[in-house]
Formats: C-alpha cells, sequence, structure tokens
C-alpha cells in the first residue's frame, strides 16, 4: 500500500493562523467562546473532601504545526518518543474505510521535519504502547485483529521480537535490566511478563507474574527500575519483583449502583510522586477527577470542569500537562491542553485548527532539554462523526513555541 504525504496548503495555514487569534482571547479552535465550567455533580457537593473546581486562565503558549499527514481515510498520531530537540520517534496509524485495514505509521524527527519509517512490511495494527531506555533500545507493541506484536529498534533496523502468547497492551524497556510485558490470556486477568535477556537475545525467555489486581492496561515507569500500572479503576505498584495493589480510598469516590470512575492516565515521576487523572460519571454524565500520591496517601486534587483527561507530561519546570477533550465524543468542539503549575494555578492552551475542523488529541510529550510540548493526534470536520457514514481524518503534530506563560494575572 503505498502513502502520500499531505502537506499543508496555504489556504489551511491561512485558516489556522486566523485560528490563533482565538488562544490569547480564551476561545476554542471555532471561534466560539470558552465553556464556562459546570455545575458541580451532586457527590462533588455532598463530599467534605472534594476540594471544588479550579479555574483555568489563557495561556500565552502558542503551537506551530509541524506536520500534517493524509496517508488513508482515517489517520491518527497516537504518541512519540523523543530523546532531544532533534532526536526522537512518533508512532500512528492509517486505515481504510472500504478495506477496515489498518496499519501502522511510524517517523523520524530530526528537528526541522518528520520522516516516514517502514517498520516492518505488510504489518497491519495499530501501535498502541511504545518505551525506551536509549535511542538504540525502542520498543512498541502492535495490535492486530487476530495477533499482537512486539517490535524492537536496535539503533539500526526494526524486528519482531519472540512474545508471549498473549494480547499484549504495554511494554516497558529497563534498558540491560530487563523489559516487562503487560497483556492477558484470552479470558483471564492481567499478566505482567519480564524478561532479563530480550534486549540482547531478541525476546525470551520471560517469566511471567500474576498481577493483584485484573485487567490493568497500562505501565508507568518512574525513573530507575520502578513502576505503577492502572486500569479501570484499579492501581498497582511494582515493590521489589511483585506487583502490589494501592488503595485509591479517601481520594477518589466509590463506586456504587449509578456513579463509576475510571482512571484515564498516570504520570509517574517518582516512588512519592505519581498523578492520576480520570473521569467519574452519575447518571452518564461524566467529570474529571484528579489525585496525587506524595509516598503515604493519595489526595484529590482540584480540577478544571467540563473536560476528560487523556495522556499527561511533565516540564523541566514542573507544570504537568495534561490533554482535556470535549466531555462528548462527537462534539465539534476541539481538545485542549491543560498546564498546571506546582502552586496549583491551571492554563488552558488551545490547538490551531483549520475552519470547521476540530483537534481529536491523543498524546503528548515534553522535547527534553527544553520546555517545549509536542501534541499528536488528528484532526476532522467538526460534527462528520454523527452522519452515520463514518468519518475521516488527517494526521497532526504540533510543538508549542513561544509566548509561554499566563495571560491572566497569577494567584
Amino acid at each position: 500500500m503505498a502513502f502520500q504525504e499531505r502537506r499543508p496548503t496555504a489556504a489551511v495555514l491561512a485558516a489556522m493562523a486566523i485560528t490563533v487569534g482565538f488562544t490569547a482571547s480564551g476561545c476554542d479552535s471555532g471561534g466560539r467562546a470558552a465553556p464556562s465550567p459546570s455545575a458541580p455533580p451532586s457527590w462533588a457537593q455532598a463530599d467534605p473532601a472534594n476540594p471544588g473546581w479550579a479555574q483555568a486562565v489563557p495561556s500565552r503558549r502558542s503551537w506551530r504545526l509541524t506536520h500534517m499527514f493524509d496517508y488513508g481515510d482515517f489517520d491518527a498520531m497516537e504518541g512519540a518518543i523523543l530523546f532531544g530537540p532533534a532526536d526522537g520517534w512518533a508512532f500512528g496509524e492509517t486505515n481504510s474505510l472500504d478495506e477496515g485495514e489498518v496499519f501502522p505509521i511510524a517517523l523520524r524527527w530530526n528537528g526541522r521535519s518528520w520522516r516516514q519509517v517502514n517498520v516492518l512490511p505488510r504489518l497491519q495494527g495499530v501501535i498502541s504502547s511504545m518505551s525506551a531506555s536509549a535511542p538504540d533500545d525502542i520498543w512498541v507493541t502492535v495490535h492486530g485483529d487476530v495477533d499482537t506484536y512486539v517490535l524492537r529498534y536496535d539503533g539500526h533496523r526494526w524486528s519482531q521480537v519472540r512474545a508471549p502468547a498473549a494480547e499484549i497492551f504495554a511494554v516497558r524497556t529497563l534498558g540491560r535490566r530487563g523489559v516487562w510485558l503487560m497483556g492477558n490470556d484470552v479470558g483471564k486477568p492481567t499478566n505482567a511478563w519480564l524478561s532479563e535477556t530480550a534486549a540482547r537475545s531478541g525476546g525470551g525467555p520471560w517469566r511471567k507474574t500474576r498481577l493483584p489486581v485484573g485487567y490493568l492496561r497500562w505501565v508507568a515507569p518512574v525513573s530507575g527500575p520502578g513502576m505503577w500500572a492502572y486500569g479501570g479503576n484499579r492501581v498497582a505498584r511494582l515493590d521489589g519483583a511483585k506487583w502490589r495493589e494501592v488503595s485509591t480510598d479517601g481520594a477518589l469516590p466509590p463506586d456504587d449502583e449509578t456513579r463509576t470512575y475510571t482512571i484515564t492516565s498516570m504520570l509517574a515521576l517518582a516512588d512519592d510522586d505519581v498523578w492520576l487523572f480520570g473521569e467519574r460519571g452519575e447518571t452518564n454524565e461524566p467529570y474529571p477527577l484528579a489525585a496525587h500520591w506524595n509516598g503515604r496517601r493519595w489526595e484529590r486534587v482540584a480540577v478544571p470542569a467540563g473536560r476528560r483527561f487523556g495522556q499527561a507530561c511533565v516540564d523541566s519546570r514542573g507544570r504537568i500537562h495534561v490533554i482535556a477533550s470535549p466531555m462528548l465524543f462527537d462534539s465539534p468542539e476541539s481538545a485542549v491542553v491543560l498546564s498546571r503549575y506546582p502552586d496549583g494555578r491551571w492554563e488552558v492552551s488551545t490547538i490551531p485548527v483549520p475552519q470547521g475542523t476540530a483537534a481529536r488529541l491523543r498524546g503528548l510529550a515534553v522535547v527534553p532539554g527544553t520546555d517545549e510540548v509536542m501534541v499528536f493526534g488528528e484532526v476532522e470536520i467538526a460534527g462528520e462523526r454523527n452522519n452515520g457514514n463514518g468519518y475521516t481524518s488527517s494526521s497532526v503534530i504540533y510543538i508549542s513555541a513561544g509566548g509561554d506563560g499566563a495571560a491572566g494575572p497569577p494567584r
């Protein structure tokens, strides 16, 4: 299947330049006034531990489109591994609405532009997880319709790794200390596999460990060998060689018959500095949640209302950046980036998109050695998902460019 890159046309760039003007004024990408925080849900009003809602001021952070891709009918970038301002990889997917075939996309960053790299010929599936300890030790998982693949880049070429015969949905490399895989056998709870020789042998032998809670979905690394994992509303921590559940009681509300909460992302910065982002549903209307682990207990964190949280990252100044999408998946509004300062202040910045389109963001990463942030996702015609005939989208990658800092007065 031959892919063609689509660069932004002059008309697209002109429309995006107009959109940028709304960033400073606090409007979203469609030119509408940014929605005001919704009323607190009833559980929040009745919960004495709830810190209330935080207010986000408009940011002066601006965003520059580094590439737009249109390989098929539906395209999206999932995220990236960055080693410096001029070295990194981005991963995504493309598929055809007619044929239904999904292909992984891998791009190489040189500081100025992105270049497509063939991972493995004829490989089908979605790159769903990525991890690296160095530029010559990059691991990704690929989900196909039937099979799951684990791939590794050794600095020269990509190759398939001999992995357990299971559905693998997360990978975490520790370099020469080993590689962790997380997944499950069909119809069974989540397992974790550790290979201490995979980086040298190309795969295995793998030692299986049953996780203390079922169906954890993602691995969040910390500096050193430590790791955290989450899935649904459960959290586990790697304690030595064993995984142990860590209760979130007191920080996140309990489930009941009408309300549940789901963890949507985790940011593990150190063993005593872990962040959870999620949402709480009440009568099918979700509300955002966040909590922080200080090494002893979880504490609830006040967040801006009205949007659901996605992936998060932290920059060298200690600011946490998190994707915040509309509560409704088919909303005509674009996703934004919320940034939290160490003193608790929140900022919101919008992504410039062509008029009549909406940004759907899937991943973000800080450029090492800088305070710049890259975001990865897709742009689609606003509201096009509602027509019942499917929709098309173009992959996009943005990088923050200057003008950083709050537009409003400090609080």
